[in-house]
């Protein structure tokens, strides 16, 4: 968009002027390959996306007719401004009388910017000069206008599509995806538009509320996130949860579906790359119900206050006390219901300190994209954190606010699990989705075809970018932009970038993107950082600052001599706009990314965080040689990239091939979930039907706890997580909940006591003390530990030596009075040698390492203290591993086997072999062998 250059948010006066015309779209030039360098339209034709005919007359023709009366409305209102906006809604309520045609829906666009423009006009003063005077409006440009036509199906056809267009960043997009909402407001469509970040998704709607609220709209525009568009959807002709609740506690439960809203449905997804990966695209929305009466307060409170005595704390002593025969009368029908609940109660009672969470504005949050949510409950858990934090506060809030009673008095409840919604199905309930993002051309061919089969969309616009060619400085494959070297010179590195980048006498400001918030808290906290110049006046941009303090840092960090430290997550759609032009003349803002994207969307859209609207701006990029072996990187291939200078385009394609690897487990597990979606669509019909035997039957089944009986077998699996391992990991958070149910079908038929527990350790190397380790609780219940391998990310290694498997069989030692009966070790590399754990823990010094809760060990000297008590079973990934791993079972009198992961069974394979330990661990050969039998696996 072109803006009046007194705008508070866009171009200063001094800046550069940017003048768009219809011919900057429709440029009739081509290039070497022939390809049009302007607009570019792709549409599906018989399953294969090709290029289709840019039909230019037909797009001047209705351009032109728009900017006519565009133009004619806004100079005649320019000095009459409440006039004309009055006049504008009048003659939008006129328009709306009528048949929406072609012609009436760029009446209706010209209506809703002449509005924009008048509104935005305050300090207008125009001159003699007609060309001069309009530039110094707000004003719509052309590549806005085209996109919103190809939105709204303004053209021969006159009919809506679904369909996606990119518009780059920095470039407008906002305003596209709102003047498009109200269009299809006004024509009767209720509007949905989705993102992934709650604070872009407040702030655009924040922006344009003015503009709603003119033209009556407001209540058929919604702005969120796909967990809100999911709670939207299930909630739509009822609330899910209150309907449960009711039905729980015997109140009336029978729903009509609610009337007088038939407007049909629109999806509008910003930025739809980021609903592709995994914590959308194979993931599933979860609601819960909360059942609460004095009676449940008082047997939460029991549980509580009896928490350390581990005689009481158990299903027979529990269900005799009175506080739970009263809770048992209050429910009077849902007992079974109850005991369940119990079961799960005491699961989270011993375990609800080992998770993380933050403390927000007195309330206990967790992380969600760019966020800390408090919406996210993670049932007993959660509850027991709040008791905790009233009783005890281990967690410091923002401005020191602590949990208070209230907090917990309207959470004590009993928690119960209402469905399971899938994130990838729930779009498909749309009459159409639409959408607009900054990386359309970043969309892989599997996801392509995914948008075009299961989506039906079948229209992909790419817009070029209206302020000419990107004035981005980046080499590469120059070991001036790609630093790549080993972690103990990392922080050194970082710091000397920032320090080399700001070297002029203005200070270039400087944007560091992180990986995590831990990694960026070590890092600033780090000897290396804290010598930096001003260290006192770095600002930190991650997800625990509130939205107000958000655009302070933003508007602070594009200022001179300024660093700001930033997490991945606000790499997307955040508006760092530099309005000095004295920093631009120095070659603009400078973007440090400190790891490499898997996806290259994200790459995309952290270097659009600078050189934006025709702006200068630099790029580069620091990395660790260890966290490259997930691409299939060694030290050797490392070498010969730096000394070929071949530094970026060797990562690159390897990105796209750990892409392609990874991809076919999302989809699997996507088929997974469809199956509790599907169950889930059922139950809700069985809501609204008032079937309370069916909604009984779900609700049990759905929320069965898990036996809080002594476990005969407790497993612990030892999973190597350095960043050769990402598909490892990811098929074993993809498969863990068929381990547990094959393990239950098995046990179940053969009428053995389904009573086992399994913990997942992840060991990484001599890298980074806080990532050496981690590890989940002892769990029955698969669902918790899938959520734990979530926060398990394949990095780290080292260059110098092997993996340090010593660390987890130290903790598997440690495991040993908690009942621990065997270990399977997976990984591709075999332990340290003595030598190799001295190199890695003289780095940082022993004090560093004294802050992790394992002091130095050698392999053989675990497996010493393992042998004759417990077995440890090994599966080696790669070769190189096959020596150490069979010798590693072998003393202890485990099995050692060969763990094909790459192969198309390699999922199935993964499954079994570790199923399989688990049931011949729980009953010998015997139960072994009817395994193999009911699974046909030799």
């Amino acid at each position: 968009m072109r803006r009046n250059s007194n705008s508070s948010n866009e171009e200063s006066s001094s800046s550069l002027s940017v003048d768009i015309h219809l011919n900057d779209i429709l440029d009739e030039n081509v290039d070497g390959n022939g390809k049009l360098k302007g607009l570019r339209i792709e549409e599906d034709n018989a399953g294969t996306i090709v290029d289709t005919a840019v039909n230019r007359a037909e797009i001047r023709k209705l351009y032109a007719d728009f900017d006519t009366k565009y133009w004619a409305q806004v100079e005649q209102y320019i000095y009459k401004v409440e006039d004309g906006k009055k006049q504008m809604k009048t003659n939008v309520n006129n328009i709306k009388k009528g048949q929406f045609t072609t012609q009436s829906k760029i009446d209706l666009m010209t209506c809703i910017f002449t509005y924009w423009t008048l509104s935005n006009s305050q300090d207008y003063v125009g001159t003699n000069n007609k060309a001069e005077s309009r530039k110094k409006l707000l004003q719509p440009h052309a590549a806005q206008v085209v996109a919103i036509f190809s939105l709204l199906g303004i053209d021969q056809s006159n009919q809506l599509k679904n369909q996606l267009i990119q518009v780059l960043t920095g470039e407008g997009k906002s305003v596209i995806l709102a003047v498009t909402a109200i269009v299809l407001a006004i024509m009767g469509f209720d509007v949905n538009c989705a993102c992934y970040s709650e604070y872009l998704s407040q702030r655009d709607y924040e922006s344009f509320t003015d503009l709603f609220n003119a033209f009556n709209v407001r209540d058929n525009i919604v702005y969120g996130t796909f967990n809100q568009m999911c709670e939207r959807y299930i909630n739509q002709n009822g609330e899910i949860r209150t309907l449960t609740e009711n039905c729980i506690l015997n109140q009336k439960t029978k729903s009509t579906k609610a009337k007088g809203n038939n407007r049909q449905q629109i999806l509008m997804i910003d930025e739809v790359n980021v609903f592709f990966n995994e914590s959308f695209y194979g993931s599933s929305y979860t609601p819960m119900a909360r059942v609460q009466n004095a009676e449940i307060k008082a047997l939460l409170d029991y549980v509580w206050q009896n928490r350390n005595e581990k005689n009481l704390m158990n299903k027979n002593s529990i269900t005799k006390t009175q506080e739970y025969l009263n809770c048992e009368k209050s429910l009077k029908g849902w007992e079974d219901l109850l005991k369940e609940a119990i079961n799960n109660m005491i699961l989270d009672i011993q375990q609800f300190d080992q998770h993380e969470y933050a403390v927000q504005d007195g309330l206990i949050g967790y992380k969600d994209q760019d966020t800390i949510s408090t919406r996210i409950f993670y049932g007993y858990k959660t509850l027991f954190a709040y008791y905790q934090e009233v009783e005890n506060p281990k967690k410091k809030g923002e401005n020191d606010a602590k949990v208070k009673q209230i907090a917990l008095d309207e959470r004590k409840c009993l928690y119960f699990s209402c469905g399971s919604f899938s994130y990838a199905e729930i779009p498909k309930n749309y009459k159409h989705i639409i959408g607009v993002t900054g990386t359309l051309d970043t969309v892989s061919k599997p996801e392509m075809k995914l948008l075009t089969d299961e989506y039906n969309i079948k229209k992909f616009s790419y817009l070029p970018s209206v302020y000419g060619t990107n004035q981005l400085k980046f080499a590469k494959d120059s070991s001036d932009f790609v630093k790549i070297v080993e972690q103990k010179e990392y922080f050194t590195t970082i710091v000397s970038e920032i320090n080399k980048r700001r070297q002029n006498k203005i200070g270039i400001p400087v944007l560091v993107f992180f990986e995590t918030s831990a990694k960026l808290d070590l890092f600033y906290k780090s000897r290396e950082f804290k010598n930096i110049d001003n260290y006192q006046q770095v600002k930190l941009f991650t997800e625990k600052i509130s939205p107000i303090e958000k655009e302070g840092v933003v508007r602070q960090a594009v200022t001179q001599n300024t660093v700001t430290l930033i997490t991945r997550e606000f790499g997307r759609g955040t508006d760092f706009i530099c309005h000095d032009r004295t920093i631009d003349d120095n070659g603009g803002v400078h973007v440090i990314q400190t790891f490499f994207s898997d996806e290259l969307s994200e790459e995309k859209q952290i270097k659009g965080r600078t050189a934006r609207q025709g702006k200068r701006g630099s790029y580069s990029l620091v990395l660790v040689d260890i966290d490259l072996q997930k691409y299939g990187l060694r030290t050797k291939q490392i070498e010969t990239m730096k000394d070929t200078s071949k530094l970026h385009s060797t990562i690159d394609p390897l990105r796209q091939k750990y892409f392609d690897k990874k991809y076919p487990e999302r989809i699997r597990n996507k088929q997974q979930i469809l199956e509790s979606h599907n169950r889930t669509g059922t139950y809700v019909k069985a809501l609204f039907d008032g079937d309370n035997e069916a909604v009984r039957k779900y609700l049990v089944n759905e929320n069965r706890g898990y036996s809080v009986d002594q476990s005969k077998s407790k497993t612990l699996i030892l999973l190597d997580a350095t960043g050769s391992m990402g598909e490892v990991i990811e098929k074993t958070k993809n498969t863990i909940k068929t381990m547990f149910t094959n393990a239950h079908a098995v046990l179940r038929e053969n009428n053995v006591a389904e009573s086992f527990e399994v913990m997942i350790a992840a060991y990484r190397n001599y890298s980074d003390n806080n990532q050496l380790f981690q590890c989940s609780g002892w769990e029955k219940n698969p669902d918790n530990l899938r959520t734990f391998i979530d926060t398990i990310k394949a990095f780290g290694g080292s260059s110098w030596g092997e993996e340090a498997i010593e660390v987890g069989l130290q903790h598997s030692n440690a495991e040993l009075a908690n009942g621990l009966t065997q270990v399977i070790l997976i990984g591709d590399m075999g332990p340290n040698t003595r030598e190799q754990i001295q190199i890695g823990r003289g780095f940082n010094g022993p004090e560093y390492w004294s802050k992790t809760p394992f002091t130095q060990t050698y392999f053989e000297d675990e497996l010493q203290q393992l042998k004759g008590k417990v077995k440890v079973h090994a599966l080696y990934v790669e070769k190189e591993a096959r020596e150490s791993f069979e010798y590693i079972a072998r003393y202890t009198a485990g099995e050692c086997r060969e763990l094909d992961i790459n192969s198309d069974q390699g999922a199935e394979n993964l499954t079994h072999l570790v199923t399989e330990r688990i049931v011949e661990n729980i009953g010998g050969e015997v139960l072994l062998k009817k395994y193999k039998d009911k699974f046909g696996y030799l």
